[in-house]
Order: structure tokens, then sequence, then C-alpha cells
């Protein structure tokens, strides 16, 4: 049997590795290293749990250096011990890690460095495989000297469920995106109310952040907020989704409630951004479908005026057909499957 390392460190992460940790687990071989409450219940060794990890930009992520040196000496020190690692998005670290491996590695969710920092690419070509999520980035990946397989996105494999009637907030997987966005959402949900009184929103806490200060925050709005036990919970209860920038997006899309994606950086990780985007959107629905088909409230337009206008939009008038070319774009079954038979083959 084989010892694998692997790495998720933010809650999309932890989905899309937990059913792969499971399939290892089952088959009796070894698995430690980094992920969340998922990839832990499936049978994973922590040697950190995600929320140590949790940030978003590039001034905000300063904060978790500590826990951030404290998980990397432990995976170093475990990279010596094992036959293969999986290494799930999460480029903070994953870059690092993949630099120091000696061992064959593979990355599933590579960085975006499509859209910004296009040199990433050079430190991706590394890994001895790649899964991509999106059809569109296998040719730019392989075009730099990557190997690269498109191996389909998990959420486009769920049926999308009944229409619900309420909205999703789904402000992210770390604290600094969360404590920026869900003031704006609330202020949006509060202005949505004026025209349709009887609005429910359905609020997804991921098991990365700070579940008192959300609470707190909900009871001080004084809305009918009701706290769901997971995303896709949120969104079966619901019609639309305001959702932070990341992988919320796409699984809002795909689950047939159009988002409308938030974005809100601090002011100096703002100022970089701008100088590396190379692409026209934020939301992952967008930039798969290759035009702005749902809308987007970004840094200074994140505002609760513009994000409750463009949800009462989607309300009144559902971009279903955007969402049913979403679907088909994104959708190859097997995902777990097909990373947990590259992951063994890389194991001598």
């Amino acid at each position: 049997m084989a010892r694998f390392l692997v790495v998720a460190g933010e809650a999309s992460g932890d989905a899309l590795l937990a059913p792969v940790v499971a399939r290892l687990v089952a088959a009796g071989h070894d698995v430690v290293g980094v992920g969340g409450d998922a990839s832990a219940a499936a049978g994973l060794g922590l040697l950190g749990h995600a929320r140590e990890l949790a940030a978003h930009g590039l001034v905000e992520a300063v904060g978790t250096a500590p826990a951030f040196l404290g998980v990397w000496r432990r995976l170093r020190a475990a990279l010596a011990g094992v036959d293969a690692a999986l290494l799930v998005d999460f480029p903070e670290l994953n870059r690092r890690l993949l630099a120091q491996a000696p061992v064959p590695v593979a990355w599933l969710a590579p960085p975006q460095a499509w859209a910004w920092r296009p040199w990433r690419a050079r430190d991706v070509a590394r890994a001895a495989w790649v899964g991509c999520l999106f059809p569109f980035e296998v040719e730019w990946f392989r075009s730099r000297g990557v190997s690269a397989e498109w191996v389909g996105h998990p959420l486009a494999e769920a049926p999308a469920p009944g229409l619900g009637a309420g909205v999703a907030l789904l402000p992210g997987s770390r604290d600094a995106a969360v404590r920026r966005l869900l003031p704006v959402m609330l202020a949006a949900l509060a202005r949505l109310r004026r025209g349709r009184p009887d609005l429910e929103a359905h609020l997804a806490i991921a098991s990365t952040v700070d579940r008192g200060w959300i609470q707190r925050a909900v009871a001080a709005s004084g809305l009918p907020v009701h706290l769901a036990a997971s995303a896709p919970a949120a969104l079966a209860a619901s019609r639309i989704a305001l959702a932070g920038a990341g992988t919320a997006t796409l699984e809002a899309a795909l689950a047939g409630r159009p988002p409308v994606t938030l974005a809100a950086l601090h002011p100096a990780s703002a100022a970089v951004a701008r100088r590396l985007v190379r692409v026209p959107w934020v939301g992952l629905p967008n930039l798969v479908l290759g035009r702005g088909a749902f809308p987007e409230c970004v840094q200074a337009g994140c505002t609760a005026a513009a994000v409750a206008a463009a949800a009462a939009g989607l309300l009144d008038a559902p971009p279903t057909a955007d969402v049913a070319a979403l679907r088909a774009r994104c959708g190859r079954p097997g995902l777990a499957d097909r990373v947990t038979a590259r992951l063994l083959a890389l194991a001598p």
C-alpha cells in the first residue's frame, strides 16, 4: 500500500479532495496532509486544518503567517515519507510545496494563471500531472509545457434542485472576504425586501470561517436570514444567489441559481490586482462562458444599492439559457475516479 500527502487549503478544495481521499482510504492507502472537515471525515490524517490557512488577498494573508509557517514545516517534513502528493488549488502554499517535493506531484485545480500572473505556469509545469476543471484551461497550460488534462467539474455532475423562494448568501470560505462581503449582502437584502417583504435569505457558513462573528452580524441586522448547513442547502432554498468571487459563483450558477458576484479586496490588494489581472470578469461563470452573462459588483461597485439592483434583475428575469450553457461546458462525470487513478499511477 502507498502513502500520499494531500493539500487543500480552503473549503472549495476540501470538497474536491474529500472523495479522492475516501477512495484512497477505502483501497487501504495511507493519506495525510491538510484539508477541511469533509476530507477529515473521509479518512485524512490531518497535519493541519484548512481553517488555519483561510485568508484572501495579498494584504489579508499576512495575518495567517504564523499558522502558514507551522503547517508548512509539517508538510515539508512529511514529504520525505510519502510516495506521491496531490495538491488541490490553494497556490499560496502549493506552489512552494511543489518546488520542494522529492516525489511525483499531481495538482488538481491549478492556479488561474490564464487570468492573472501567467508566469505561474512555469511552477505548475513541475507537476507530473495537472487536472483542470474547465476545458479551456487545458490548451492554455499545455502550450506552456504543462501535462494537463480536463477532468470536469464535480458541481456539474449533481442535478439542479427544485427552485426555492429565497436568496442564497455565499460570502466565502475566508474570514477576510466574509467580513467585507457579508455586510454588503445584508444591506442589499434589506433593500430588496422593500419591494419584496416576504423575501428571506439562506446563509451558508463555511467550516473555515468564524461562525460566531457571522451569527452576531446576522442578529444585528434584524433580517430573516436562516443559517444553512451548507452551500447546497442554502441554494436549494433559494432562487438566486449573492456570492463572493470564487467557486461559490460557479456552484450557484450550476445549481440553477444565477449569482450576483461580489468582490471587495483590501485597497492595497486591489491596487496590485489591477496591474496583474488579465481578464474582464472575476466571476467563474462569466470566465467559463467568455462573456458577462451574470452580474458582477466589484470593488467600488460592490455597494448595497448595486447588488440589490442586480439581484432584482435576476429575480425578475432569470437567465436560464446561460445556466444551461454553463452546465454544458463544465460537465464531465467521474472526476474523483479519474484523479484517484492518475495519483495511484504516480506512486512507485
